[in-house]
């Protein structure tokens, strides 16, 4: 019965060929989390300042500086999403202060005849890039169909972000320096599923005690999650090594999956166990708290993941338009955005992450899932030529100068010397 402990289940591994089926997935108590980076167009060169424009603002309720706990007690999330800021970064990058995060006022969507309440959160970045964090929660039963189809919201969800970044834009430009802004958004979507059961061909439900289990169990529904695709029944056997490739932290307790543009946090009847631990001692306030604690510890990570691939193809993005654009023949600009980019690589590249797992794992299994180490070479590769370039083009105006000093100085040769049949 549904609920029911049950001695754990003799499970095929995901590449097995004996797994020719699999059983009915029954996912309770889902939390989305989408992660969308914007380029806000400026220039921040403090983040004190940023701190005290959006004190008042209309759309931000609380502005919270990870390195200062007096600065964020009063929203439990937001107190929560600092604190995993200290453990999962280095105590010399929080005390470099590139960052606050931000409360905004959360989304209400109206959704089948139904009202949702969305949690909005933000990460403001020193090199003018916002993060919004967004958290969705849904109590209930879902099959994959389900899930799938809730993933969608995010179109929904993003015409808020549009309208929260564009106001957030004119409020910095009264205090910050524009600059052409990236005009491509970077999105994330984290699933996280706190119990599942299975349902056999009998009908007979049964809750899943490990986690680890459904890799052996349900590969295929697993994999259609986080290609984000309901036909689960037509992937290839083959695939099955993709998904054990991108299992990033396997526990018996929880699993999570990383992809290059969607993520799986999957908890059990174990994970359960030890929240409930934790809430019977009154270490955390309620269940839904030591949940999303455990869940953001996997997805803080990846939030900085994204911010730090969205300024590096946001600087790919200004190195090629500056190798092409006329705008930026001149060697001033040139070197002005070298100089830019060699200061955000120097603080972003790589993020200085702590020792402390998971962050450790995820951050370095991040770097090569979404192509950020790629993208980094990239990068400065398009930044070594353009100082190349850069190079030459003060070569030719010294050179020129040097001509027309040597144009001159045979001018005056000359009339120096026709001087006496002048006079």
């Amino acid at each position: 019965m549904a609920g029911v402990k049950q001695p754990r289940m003799a499970v095929s591994e995901p590449g097995s060929k004996e797994l020719q089926s699999e059983p009915e997935l029954i996912l309770e108590d889902i939390d989305f989390i989408f992660i969308w980076v914007y380029d806000l167009g400026v220039n921040i060169t403090s983040m004190e300042c940023i701190k005290r424009e959006l004190k008042n603002f209309d759309i931000v309720e609380a502005i919270a500086d990870p390195s200062s706990e007096e600065s964020y007690l009063g929203n439990t999330k937001l107190r929560l999403l600092c604190k995993l800021d200290r453990e999962c970064l280095t105590r010399e990058f929080i005390k470099g202060k590139y960052f606050v995060r931000i409360k905004f006022k959360d989304i209400l969507l109206k959704r089948r005849d139904e009202e949702r309440a969305v949690e909005v959160f933000g990460l403001i970045h020193r090199t003018g890039v916002v993060s919004f964090l967004v958290l969705l929660h849904l109590e209930g039963s879902f099959s994959l169909e389900d899930i799938i189809e809730e993933m969608s919201i995010d179109e929904e969800i993003l015409k808020y972000l549009d309208m929260y970044h564009n106001k957030l834009k004119r409020r910095l430009y009264k205090i910050c320096e524009k600059r052409v802004e990236y005009g491509f958004p970077l999105g994330y979507t984290v699933v996280c599923i706190r119990k599942v059961s299975i349902k056999d061909e009998t009908g007979n439900t049964m809750l899943i005690e490990f986690a680890e289990d459904l890799l052996g169990l349900c590969p295929r529904h697993i994999l259609a999650m986080l290609r984000g695709t309901k036909e689960w029944q037509f992937l290839a056997s083959r695939l099955f090594d993709e998904l054990s490739k991108k299992t990033v932290s396997q526990w018996k307790d929880i699993v999570f999956i990383m992809g290059p543009a969607n993520g799986i946090w999957i908890g059990s009847e174990k994970e359960y166990e030890c929240i409930k631990e934790l809430f019977d001692r009154k270490v955390i306030m309620n269940i839904d708290e030591g949940y999303l604690e455990h869940e953001l510890t996997f997805v803080l990570p990846i939030e900085l993941l994204r911010v730090q691939k969205f300024i590096l193809s946001m600087y790919d993005w200004q190195l090629s338009r500056a190798d092409l654009d006329n705008k930026f023949k001149s060697p001033s600009d040139i070197a002005k955005l070298l100089d830019s980019l060699r200061w955000a690589l120097a603080i972003l590249y790589p993020i200085k992450v702590s020792s402390l797992e998971p962050y450790r794992s995820v951050m370095a299994h991040g770097l090569t899932e979404m192509g950020i180490d790629v993208l980094h070479k990239a990068v400065l590769n398009k930044g070594t030529l353009l100082a190349n370039k850069l190079e030459r083009l003060y070569d030719e105006r010294i050179n020129k100068k040097a001509n027309i000093l040597t144009i001159m100085g045979l001018v005056i040769t000359v009339i120096l010397a026709l001087l006496p049949f002048i006079m």
